[in-house]
C-alpha cells in the first residue's frame, strides 16, 4: 500500500501583520497546502489604507469577522479530499472559538497546533492556547520550547522559519539592534542605551508598549506608535552587525532572534545559554551576557564575515514532514 499524503490548510488571520503568515512562506505555493485567511487583503498595496482597514475591522466589526471565520471553516470542509489537516499557530486561536474547531473535527479534519510562544507566557496568544486546549483535543500539539514539551507532552519542533526578503550585499548601518515589546525590560534597556553611547556603538532600538513615563525617558525615535511589520524588522535586522536577544525568564526555547542570526548571518548577543548546545552554535559569532556589563562592545562593533552555513533546517517544509509522520503514526 502506498504512502498516504496529507493535505494542509494553514489558518491565518490576515495576509499582512500576522507573524504566522511570514513563518509559513516557504510552503505557501505547494500544491498540498492551502493558505486560509479570515481577511485576505493581498490586493491592497497602500500600507496606510491597510492600517485603517485593520483598525476598523478589528475594533468595529466583530460580527463581520465571525461571519468570515464561518465561511473559512466551511470552505475547508467543502474542499476536503483524503487526509486533511488544519494547522494553526496559537496566534490564530485569538480569533477562533471552540465551535469552529469542533466543526472541523466532526468533518474528519485533523487539528494541528503549533505553539510559537511558551505556554505559560503572559501573552494573549499564549492565554488563548491554554484556554482552547482545555476545551478541544488537538490531534497534534507542537512546540519550540523543550521544557514545555517535557512537562506537557508536546512534540518538539523548531522547524518553523522561512527566509524572507534576504538582502544580498546589504550595507551595515548599525552595530547592534533590538526591536520588540518593552514588557518589564525598561531599566535594563535604559542601561543598554547608556552603555552603547559610552562605547560609541550605534544601537538601533525600537520598542512597543512603552508607558508615557517610559517614553519620556527614552529618545523619541525609540518608542513605536505602531508595531513594525515583521518584514520591516527583517530589513532593519539585515542593516545591523549584531542582533541583541533578550529571552524571557523561564523560557528554554529560542526566540526568533536566534533564527534571524543563523539565517541572515548576523552576530548574536543573547542571554540564552542553552543556545550553546544547539547545532549552529559558533563561539565566533554568538556570545552570551547576564548583565550589560558583560557586553564586549569591541566584538559587537567589529565588522567581520559571518557564515553559519545554514542548510534550511528551520523551514516549515521540515515541519510538514514531521506532521505527516506523526499523524500517520510513523516513527
Amino acid at each position: 500500500m502506498g504512502d498516504v499524503y496529507m493535505k494542509y490548510n494553514i489558518l491565518n488571520s490576515w495576509t499582512i501583520g500576522s507573524i504566522s503568515n511570514y513563518l509559513f512562506q516557504d510552503v505557501m505555493n505547494r500544491k498540498d497546502v492551502s493558505m486560509r485567511y479570515i481577511y485576505d487583503l493581498s490586493a491592497i498595496q497602500d500600507i496606510q489604507l491597510l492600517k485603517r482597514i485593520y483598525f476598523f475591522v478589528n475594533n468595529r466589526r466583530p460580527k463581520n469577522r465571525e461571519k468570515r471565520i464561518g465561511k473559512m471553516i466551511d470552505r475547508i470542509i467543502a474542499d476536503r479530499s483524503g487526509d486533511t489537516a488544519a494547522l494553526m499557530t496559537n496566534e490564530m486561536l485569538c480569533y477562533l472559538r471552540e465551535e469552529h474547531l469542533r466543526k472541523l473535527q466532526d468533518n474528519g479534519i485533523k487539528l494541528v497546533l503549533v505553539l510559537i510562544d511558551p505556554i505559560a507566557a503572559e501573552y494573549d496568544t499564549a492565554s488563548a492556547a491554554r484556554e482552547m486546549m482545555k476545551k478541544v483535543s488537538f490531534d497534534l500539539v507542537m512546540s519550540f520550547d523543550p521544557a514545555d514539551c517535557a512537562e506537557y507532552g508536546f512534540e518538539y519542533c523548531n522547524s518553523i522559519y522561512s527566509v524572507i526578503a534576504e538582502k544580498k550585499d546589504c550595507v551595515i548601518k548599525y552595530d547592534i539592534c533590538y526591536m520588540g515589546n518593552i514588557k518589564d525590560r525598561f531599566h535594563f534597556i535604559r542601561k543598554l542605551l547608556k552603555a552603547a553611547k559610552a562605547n560609541n556603538a550605534e544601537l538601533l532600538l525600537r520598542l512597543a508598549g512603552c508607558s508615557p513615563e517610559e517614553m519620556a525617558e527614552l529618545p523619541e525615535e525609540v518608542s513605536l506608535k505602531h508595531v513594525l511589520r515583521y518584514d520591516q524588522i527583517i530589513d532593519l535586522t539585515q542593516e545591523s552587525n549584531c542582533i541583541f536577544d533578550m529571552t524571557q525568564s523561564g523560557q528554554t526555547g529560542v526566540t526568533y532572534r536566534y533564527y534571524e542570526a543563523i539565517v541572515y548571518n548576523r552576530k548574536l548577543l543573547t542571554n540564552n545559554r542553552a543556545i550553546a548546545a544547539l547545532p549552529y552554535y559558533d563561539s565566533r559569532y554568538i556570545r552570551f551576557y547576564d548583565s550589560v556589563e558583560d557586553i564586549d562592545w569591541e566584538w559587537v562593533k567589529c565588522r567581520e564575515p559571518v557564515d553559519f552555513g545554514y542548510k534550511g533546517d528551520f523551514s516549515p517544509v521540515k515541519l510538514l514532514e514531521m506532521v505527516e509522520r506523526k499523524l500517520n503514526n510513523k516513527s
